[in-house]
C-alpha cells in the first residue's frame, strides 16, 4: 500500500486502503514532531553561530563569522523603528484636542514603561529566526 501526501503535509492513504494497515494521522504527529524539532534545533544552533566539531587540540583555534544573526539583528532593528503610539483627536474642537492629548499622554507613558521598543524588537527576532515563532 502506498501513502500519499496531502497539500498539507498530511498523510493519507489511497481510497479502498486496507483500515489495518492504516495509522490515523494524530497517532504520526510524534514522529512528525520529532522531525520539525531536530530541523528547528539545527536552524537554531546555525543562528546562534554552534557549527562543526571544536578545535582537534588547544591550539588550534576557529573563527567562525555569524553573519545570519547580524543579518537578522539588523533586519529587525530596521523595520522596527522608534515610533510612539498617535492619537488623533475624534472631533476638532479644543476640547476633542485636549482629550486626544492626554490620551497621547497617556499612551507614552504606558509605552515606555513597559519599554514596548524593546518589546517589539524581540518579537521581530523571534519570529524572524525560522520557525521560531511557529513552535
Amino acid at each position: 500500500m502506498t501513502t500519499t501526501v496531502t497539500s498539507l503535509g498530511i498523510p493519507s492513504s489511497p481510497v479502498g486502503a486496507s483500515s489495518a494497515a492504516h495509522v490515523p494521522f494524530p497517532r504520526t504527529l510524534a514522529q512528525h514532531d520529532r522531525a520539525r524539532f531536530a530541523r528547528y534545533r539545527e536552524l537554531l544552533d546555525f543562528l546562534e553561530g554552534r557549527r562543526g566539531a571544536p578545535p582537534g587540540s588547544r591550539r588550534e583555534r576557529m573563527l567562525h563569522f555569524n553573519y545570519a544573526r547580524a543579518f537578522v539583528e539588523k533586519g529587525a532593528a530596521y523595520l522596527v523603528s522608534d515610533h510612539r503610539p498617535v492619537v488623533t483627536a475624534a472631533e476638532e474642537t479644543p476640547e476633542g484636542r485636549r482629550r486626544a492629548a492626554e490620551a497621547e499622554r497617556a499612551l507614552t507613558e504606558l509605552w515606555e514603561a513597559n519599554d514596548l521598543l524593546r518589546l517589539d524588537l524581540d518579537g521581530e527576532l523571534d519570529t524572524a529566526v525560522p520557525e521560531h515563532g511557529r513552535v
